[in-house]
């Protein structure tokens, strides 16, 4: 990664690459009843 270009090609690949990881593991979440909205400050 020599130029600026370079390195957001690189940093955007690795985001889509965490984003489809993401989506398969919700698929698989579906039965979970998993949610993002949970509040862990009460805790």
């Amino acid at each position: 990664a020599d130029t600026f270009d370079d390195l957001y090609a690189l940093i955007q690949d690795h985001v889509n690459d965490i984003k489809e990881d993401r989506a398969r593991l919700h698929k698989d979440e579906d039965e979970i009843e998993f949610t993002e909205d949970v509040e862990f400050e009460d805790y």
